[in-house]
């Protein structure tokens, strides 16, 4: 994986969604794929905080999905594929806070 470079104002949460969430609606990280928080971190070159924090915005957003004590699964495309080909309310949401 690439390393996330921050540089600019944004928060490392907000960065850390946005990288994970275009990796999803990209086809990067596939549907049924597991996604680790420990993984993740090592990947993007950050803690595990804002991962976590990034992965329940996520699931806010119903693009993966929580399994206790297995993790986070991403969502098949079908939940989600049209609305933001339609340019709906998934293309355009912000994590809590934001």
């Amino acid at each position: 994986m690439v390393r996330l470079v921050i540089k600019d104002s944004d928060t490392i949460r907000k960065k850390v969604y946005h990288h994970i969430r275009e990796k999803i609606l990209s086809g990067k990280i596939a549907p049924g794929e597991r996604l680790i928080e420990t993984r993740l971190a090592q990947d993007i070159g950050t803690s595990r905080t804002p991962v976590r924090e990034a992965l329940h915005s996520l699931e806010l957003e119903k693009l993966i999905k929580s399994i206790p004590r297995v993790g986070y699964i991403v969502e098949g495309s079908r939940s989600w594929n049209k609305s933001v080909r339609s340019g709906g309310s998934l293309k355009h949401w912000q994590p809590d806070g934001q």
